[in-house]
């Protein structure tokens, strides 16, 4: 919205990357009609810049793989973050295949924003066991 050139990729964790861009458009329209004087002038939404991957859903809303519970007990032993197998923990598992496939290369800073989510980890810390070896 600032005419950053900042790439900004979502990692759907449930529905599809269609249900994502149209819920991001109908958010920056709400916006606009809430808050008219913050809208900068000239700036016009372009919906062709919403990048979803949807690739890593798995098997369905809060129900996480095996290795997913893998990744979030890797992050939380090398880094301290918790992740929750419900969102953060799916999205965080699809940016790493991504950059294990090639997708982020060239690209100089890479971050991903964590937007909570650790009491989602106690109703699912059974997923945990294997992951952390008990």
């Amino acid at each position: 919205m600032l005419g950053e050139a900042a790439h900004v990729t979502g990692y759907a964790v449930c529905d599809d990357e269609e249900y994502f861009a149209n819920k991001v458009a109908d958010d920056v329209s709400d916006w606009y009609r809430r808050y008219p004087e913050l809208v900068p002038q000239g700036f016009v939404f372009n919906r062709d810049r919403v990048r979803v991957i949807d690739e890593y859903i798995g098997p369905g809303y809060a129900i996480a793989s095996e290795e997913i519970f893998q990744a979030i007990a890797m992050v939380a032993q090398q880094e301290g973050l918790l992740l929750d197998p419900v969102y953060t923990g799916k999205a965080f598992y699809g940016m790493l295949q991504d950059i294990e496939k090639g997708r982020y290369a060239g690209s100089e800073n890479l971050v991903f924003v964590h937007t909570g989510g650790q009491f989602g980890l106690f109703p699912q810390r059974d997923g945990f066991k294997s992951s952390w070896g008990n």
